[in-house]
């Protein structure tokens, strides 16, 4: 009734007043263009969220492994974990997979075995991806690849400073015997091509995919299961020599 006197107080309407109260096209398309500008905005930081958590989450794995491989060295006289194979897989059955020797102290659940997996070796970028492969199972694809081509000084070949499981890739070496695994103080004489210094700028443990030639060897299951590209765009992520953490760029061999 209120409103009804006053609009005849005023010579207006119920109609008049009801209409001044909405918006016109003009406003309606300005609004939207608004909301498209702050979408276009919005919408590549939000999709880049889930690629930067994924990288986190995997420096974060190599650091508590290369933790993990300082205290199994401490408890070992020195000696680094091994012999390992080039591809190492998150789950811990075997003994050449560097899970089985850090099982202790990274406190994986020992009852799963090969059905498991233990997620401090699963980066998951490299889960979301390898959904993609073929032959690609969440337990049972290999994740990391350890340095098996490593330059040191006195020698006149590559060495394996976790040794080597022979027996598993005999075409690799054309020998079947396993090499044990140095000691912590033999990677101060990590060389590079140069002969220089280079336990900081040589990876031991990296990312996996098939655009790496430097797992070639472990067949074409194992490649086929693994992603057909880098996870994590133009870098991988690596394990050093000195035990940090760092991106490689994503040329071919990387040696």
């Amino acid at each position: 009734m209120e409103l009804a006197y006053r609009n005849r107080k005023h010579g207006g309407s119920l109609k008049r007043d009801f209409m001044r109260g909405g918006f016109s096209l003009v406003e309606l398309m300005a609004g939207m263009g608004i909301v498209a500008m702050l979408a276009a905005v919005v919408l590549p930081a939000v999709s880049a969220i889930g690629p930067l958590a994924d990288n986190t989450r995997c420096v974060s794995n190599l650091r508590q492994i290369g933790q993990g491989i300082l205290a199994y060295a401490q408890d070992h006289d020195g000696t680094l974990p091994g012999p390992l194979i080039s591809a190492q897989y998150p789950y811990w059955e075997t003994s050449w997979q560097i899970t089985w020797h850090l099982r202790d102290y990274l406190e994986l659940d020992k009852t799963r075995g090969k059905t498991g997996r233990a997620d401090v070796f699963m980066c998951p970028a490299y889960l979301r991806a390898g959904r993609k492969a073929a032959n690609f199972k969440p337990y049972n694809s290999p994740v990391y690849g350890m340095n098996i081509q490593v330059p040191m000084e006195g020698e006149t070949r590559v060495q394996q400073p976790f040794g080597y499981a022979n027996s598993w890739e005999p075409n690799t070496f054309r020998q079947i015997r396993d090499y044990p695994p140095m000691r912590l103080a033999d990677l101060d004489r990590i060389r590079d091509a140069q002969g220089r210094p280079a336990r900081s700028t040589t990876w031991a443990m990296r990312d996996v995919d098939r655009q790496d030639g430097r797992f070639d060897g472990l067949g074409t299951p194992s490649i086929l299961a693994t992603p057909a590209t880098p996870v994590h765009g133009d870098r991988r992520n690596a394990l050093f020599f000195d035990f940090h953490v760092g991106a490689m760029p994503t040329n071919k061999q990387q040696l």
